[in-house]
């Protein structure tokens, strides 16, 4: 029994020639962080919270206000095994009468400022590695599969900052011990 081994002798192209350099060409400076700031999926479903302000009574001249704008704000959030954006509304109001008020309600504060983590998604973050020993690079993958895209850097800004926030606790916890 004979082989037809005839279209062995083409040597095919690298799959990935990425990594192949260029004579002549060199690589100076370190590529630039990819950095996802507020462009959470469509797909993800939004659960949507309105804080209105306390009153809305023109603080000029006692007249009603209308709704003149809104800001948006849009958080990752997580409930364990199901992903959601969590959308934040504060509507804005002013006066038709004076039209010199504006009221609105304050933004709730964030574990991580201007960050789109929720402090239930860094608890669970931070859980998955030091309770599960689930490296972060693995939940950039899981994240991934989710259609999310979270850089390895993010999370690891997200856990220094929920341990900074940890410390007096830890403190507490270390005097409590050795007393």
């Amino acid at each position: 029994m004979r082989l037809e081994l005839n279209d062995v002798s083409e040597v095919p192209a690298a799959a990935n020639d990425d990594g192949v350099a260029l004579p002549g060409k060199f690589r100076t400076s370190r590529p630039k962080a990819a950095r996802n700031i507020g462009a959470l999926p469509k797909h993800l479903p939004r659960c949507e919270i309105v804080i209105d302000p306390e009153s809305t009574v023109c603080p000029c001249c006692g007249g009603a206000m209308h709704m003149i704008g809104e800001d948006v704000s849009e958080q990752l959030d997580v409930i364990p095994a199901v992903l959601q954006v969590k959308r934040i509304r504060r509507p804005r109001y002013g006066c038709r009468s004076c039209e010199g008020a504006v009221v609105q309600a304050k933004a709730p504060p964030r574990l991580v400022e201007n960050g789109m983590a929720t402090t239930a998604l860094v608890t669970s973050i931070v859980v998955a590695k030091f309770a599960w020993h689930l490296p972060l690079n693995r939940q950039t993958h899981m994240f991934r599969g989710h259609g999310i895209e979270l850089d390895r850097s993010t999370l690891v800004h997200w856990v220094i900052r929920a341990a900074w926030w940890l410390r007096p606790l830890y403190s507490r916890l270390v005097d409590m011990v050795l007393q």
